[in-house]
């Protein structure tokens, strides 16, 4: 893809730099590293080759792009960010396979017990286990989080309707003076 300097416009704003085509609507974000468009060289083409195709993991195609929240690997239908020790631009399928692996591993050791038919989860947050229906998520006591394992469907729904009837009470934040 040969494209004339021309016809490229750069946008900087207030957060980020990036270049727009006649052909992509929407603008590329610029890595910090890449110098303005008086230096613009073949370095800034390749940004135009996002999303970019790794090749294939588990007999299904493996592409990383550059989203709103960040750099990310698709596989599968599903998303995973890449840290900051990682350039979109670069990595490659031996680097991008085991961050699938490691995310996904990290994800089942969240899950602690599955309900498929009433569609409720139990999982592990940072704050301690939880119960998540559907968009919703309700908090277990203490004495819960201990048996957490162990609780059945029953006791499940009855946790969900007695935080449903009594919800528990919004602590209000002091405001600060100026």
């Amino acid at each position: 893809m040969s494209i004339a300097l021309e016809e490229i416009a750069q946008f900087i704003g207030t957060f980020t730099q990036a270049l727009a085509h006649d052909g992509d609507h929407l603008p590329l974000p610029l890595p910090r590293s890449l110098p303005l468009l008086q230096e613009f060289s073949d370095e800034a083409m390749e940004l135009f080759k996002m999303p970019r195709a790794l090749g294939q993991f588990e007999d299904k195609d493996v592409t990383v792009s550059i989203g709103r929240f960040g750099p990310y690997i698709a596989h599968d239908g599903k998303f995973y960010s890449l840290g900051k020790e990682f350039d979109p631009y670069t990595i490659g399928l031996e680097e991008a396979a085991p961050i699938i692996v490691e995310k996904r591993a990290a994800k089942e050791q969240r899950t602690i017990k599955v309900f498929e038919k009433e569609k409720i989860q139990l999982l592990r947050g940072p704050y301690g286990p939880y119960i998540k229906q559907g968009l919703r998520n309700y908090k277990l006591s203490k004495e819960q989080q201990e048996r957490v394992a162990d609780l059945t469907i029953e006791e499940v729904k009855a946790i969900i309707e007695e935080l449903k009837a009594n919800p528990p009470k919004k602590v209000p934040h002091k405001k600060k003076s100026s």
